[in-house]
């Protein structure tokens, strides 16, 4: 970058290698002042204005915990990334318990839903999910069985 633009070559290049930080997710690897670091401490601490969601929390067991968020269906992804990670913590920690939550909403309440329900109020054509090429009139996801890594879907994630 040139100097005429205000922008020292040394200060384009930090300005750059902190954006790719921030948008890989690194930014907790990055220097920060010991204010910053009391401010975040402090607020990580904090609980939320919500006791029944603090206690709902407090409820999960496992030293290992993920929280999915799932607001479409996303072709089975949220059925998979959550056995992904139970999966991947369990060969890298065997004796440490791991829990997954996934959070259906919006597109991807039907995941939750059993087959008679697909067929009754047709979700396949109301949230535009396939089986094949027909609107679905079965939770394709309750059970993926097209891909290589056992126990995918929404009933084995159940167990």
């Amino acid at each position: 970058m040139a100097r005429s633009e205000g922008i020292t070559p040394r200060r384009g290049f930090l300005a750059t290698a902190a954006g790719i930080a921030a948008a890989a997710g690194l930014t907790p690897l990055l220097p920060r002042s010991a204010a910053a670091l009391k401010r975040d401490a402090g607020a990580a601490s904090a609980r939320s204005a919500d006791p029944a969601l603090d206690a709902w929390f407090g409820k999960i067991q496992g030293k290992h915990k993920q929280i999915f968020d799932a607001p479409e269906p996303n072709s089975g992804m949220a059925a998979i990334w959550p056995r992904v990670y139970i999966n991947t913590m369990k060969a890298t920690y065997s004796n440490e318990p791991t829990v997954a939550v996934v959070i259906l909403r919006h597109g991807a309440l039907p995941l939750s839903m059993n087959d008679e329900l697909w067929a009754k109020y047709k979700f396949g054509e109301m949230f535009n999910i396939q089986d094949g090429s027909a609107p679905a009139t079965r939770n394709v996801y309750a059970k993926i069985t097209n891909l290589p890594l056992p126990g995918l879907g929404v009933s084995e994630l159940l167990k």
